[in-house]
């Protein structure tokens, strides 16, 4: 039966992209259905709601199919190298190794949160990727969301999804569908989550119209924490979540050494400056830089710090390029942004790390 419902419901909802597509072009072939011509703006919020709910309920319904697809994910483990066009292949670490300390799970596996997410989109395709603070993580790429599971495959330390936005008429579709997949993640680990994962995109919606660009929200649900970060900019947008269990203080992936100070990761070669508007960062490398994280006041207040995560827009510095990242994008998990006043000098609690070759990497300004 929930099959049958999920066929019909994913049916209607290709029915209904079809339509906003055509009403972006040609909003008069609605006339009849509505009595007036709505005009492009209100048929595409028409069609792109009923989009947005019949693909909500699609992916409710398949994630809690009780149909096994354990094959489905075996499958994938014996055919890791293929890959649908969707799909970015990463290329595996050479070692993964699990990280030893002992971090809360989340009391699931990786193969039932794949096997739910397989339900709901067979192309999903999981691969081993480069470990972050020793922790085992897979990924899997689909349009402009990424999914990332990270622990042994026995439990689960952290769970993360993050939808990138295009900023024109024309990426509402490919939104839409991005935000759903962040939606499936949170309901295939805990389907409670549902109604406020829903509730707390329409607030992020509302903020960003009255001119709040970043939108920081938090929960707990069934002993684990629920991360939502959203950051709104003239090029690109992005909603990110995070799942961890609530006895943890900070996502496990995002933990930094107690002291930062004393950390032992190979340094960066950067050239890193400030103005009154920006912390300037230049990678002088031959190599790129990704999953950058930036922080300040981590070592004065490791549970209230401020924070530009590895899912933001500046986490990735090609080769000798040079970044210009707005202070106000370094924020607190409530919203605070930071405030600048160092007339050219650098924060004295300035740290950050990126992954060089599957190599953690830091710098920090003391």
């Amino acid at each position: 039966m929930i099959e049958a419902l999920g066929i019909i419901a994913l049916l209607l909802t290709l029915c209904s992209i079809v339509c906003l597509i055509v009403g972006l072009i040609a909003p008069s072939a609605f006339t009849g259905l509505f009595k007036r011509n709505l005009g492009r703006k209100k048929t595409s919020l028409v069609f792109s709601g009923i989009t947005f709910a019949l693909f909500v309920i699609f992916i409710i319904l398949a994630v809690n199919s009780p149909t096994s697809s354990s094959s489905s994910v075996a499958t994938q483990k014996n055919s890791v190298v293929a890959t649908s066009k969707t799909v970015i292949t990463v290329k595996p670490s050479p070692k993964v190794m699990p990280k030893p300390s002992t971090i809360a799970g989340l009391n699931i596996t990786r193969d039932t949160v794949m096997n739910r997410l397989v339900n709901a989109d067979p192309s999903i395709n999981f691969q081993p990727s480069s470990s972050v603070n020793g922790i085992t993580r897979y990924m899997a790429e689909k349009g402009q969301n990424g999914i990332e599971l990270y622990g042994n495959a026995d439990n689960l330390v952290e769970v993360a999804s993050t939808a990138l936005l295009g900023t024109t008429t024309s990426d509402i579709t490919g939104n839409t569908v991005a935000l759903i997949y962040v939606l499936g993640v949170a309901n295939a680990v805990d389907s409670n989550s549902t109604t406020w994962v829903t509730s707390t995109m329409k607030e992020i919606s509302t903020d960003w119209s009255n001119g709040r660009d970043t939108v920081k929200q938090s929960t707990v649900i069934d002993g684990k924490k629920f991360d939502i970060s959203a950051m709104k900019s003239d090029v690109l947008d992005s909603v990110s979540l995070s799942i961890y269990s609530s006895q943890e203080s900070n996502p496990p992936t995002k933990s930094k050494p107690s002291t930062p100070k004393k950390t032992n990761k190979p340094k960066l070669d950067a050239t890193v400056k400030a103005t009154s508007q920006y912390l300037i960062v230049t990678n002088n490398e031959d190599a790129e830089w990704t999953s950058c994280d930036y922080s300040i006041d981590y070592d004065k207040n490791p549970d209230d710090f401020y924070e530009l995560g590895i899912f933001s827009n500046y986490a990735t510095i090609q080769p000798h390029q040079t970044l210009q990242i707005p202070w106000d994008q370094i924020t607190k998990m409530d919203g605070t942004k930071f405030v600048y006043t160092g007339a050219g000098t650098l924060p004295d609690d300035l740290y950050f790390f990126c992954s060089v070759n599957n190599t953690d990497k830091d710098w920090s300004s003391y």
